[in-house]
């Protein structure tokens, strides 16, 4: 099993996440910390409202992977569904494994990467078309999220 390592802090994660995107305008960011029953998650968000609304996640969750099995249980399977109300479907892009989902109803777009088998990117739009919701996940330098697999602290 190897060391657990302490998730990188927040404030750099949210220097990943986009500070505009086309159309929109930046409601809210911000981050936190935080640990419960020894698990330690550090998560940044950003909120960009227009016509509709993005919301931008990104997490560490350190070397839990045992929580991440239970977080992301898509991850274990290939799905491809779909009916007159939307789609659901899981792809790799760039090495990266996703879950997509698409709801015709309200127009809610939903799309979660798992990066460095370590870092969650999460993206929801409501009322956008997904395109809307795949251009923000691509604001997100996902090199520099994998660069940051080697950063964080070993814990004792």
């Amino acid at each position: 099993p190897g060391a657990k390592v302490e998730p990188v802090g927040f404030r750099e994660l949210k220097k990943l996440l986009p500070s505009e995107l086309d159309g929109f305008t930046l409601d809210d960011s911000g981050g936190q910390k935080t640990k419960a029953m020894g698990v330690n998650i550090s998560t940044a968000h950003a909120v960009f409202k227009g016509d509709g609304r993005i919301a931008l996640k990104v997490s560490d969750m350190g070397s839990l992977k045992g929580m991440m099995g239970m977080t992301l249980g898509w991850m274990q399977f290939d799905i491809d569904k779909e009916s007159s109300r939307g789609y659901e479907r899981t792809g790799t892009k760039n090495g990266h494994k996703f879950l997509e989902k698409f709801t015709k109803s309200g127009q809610r777009s939903e799309i979660t990467y798992l990066v460095a088998n370590r870092f969650v990117v999460e993206a929801k739009g409501r009322k956008v078309p997904m395109d809307a919701v795949k251009g923000a996940v691509a604001k997100i330098d996902f090199e520099a999220l994998e660069a940051l697999k080697g950063h964080g602290v070993p814990q004792k």
